[in-house]
């Protein structure tokens, strides 16, 4: 029996690999002006403010729009939901961070 070629044993596993990570970074307006970064990979979305203590995690659709969300609240008080949402193409993500206490808008740029 002949071995197989290397190519032949990689090429199931090459056509199986989720696409790379699309990485975005920028400045929002509102809400104190915020930084900010969000990755998108494979239906998954992570986002987040202020060097990230805080990880809004979420989906991304195959039409490039995502949405992420986190509840703050402590056990047995009222949500406190922290909320982002846009669409990510070309190089940029047009973003919508929502708290319940403002609104940020801004483009996010790939890097």
């Amino acid at each position: 029996m002949r071995p197989l070629p290397l190519a032949a044993l990689l090429l199931p596993l090459l056509s199986c690999a989720a696409p790379a990570a699309q990485n975005y970074r920028g400045t929002l307006s509102g809400c104190g002006d915020p930084t900010a970064v969000l990755t998108i990979e494979a239906g998954r979305a992570a986002f987040a403010v202020n060097e990230g203590v805080l990880v809004l995690r979420g989906t991304s659709n195959p039409d490039t729009t995502f949405t992420a969300t986190l509840n703050t609240a402590a056990q047995g008080k009222p949500p406190f939901v922290l909320k982002a949402e846009g669409k990510a193409a070309n190089g940029v993500a047009q973003v919508t961070y929502i708290t319940p206490r403002c609104t940020a808008h801004g483009s996010l740029l790939a890097f």
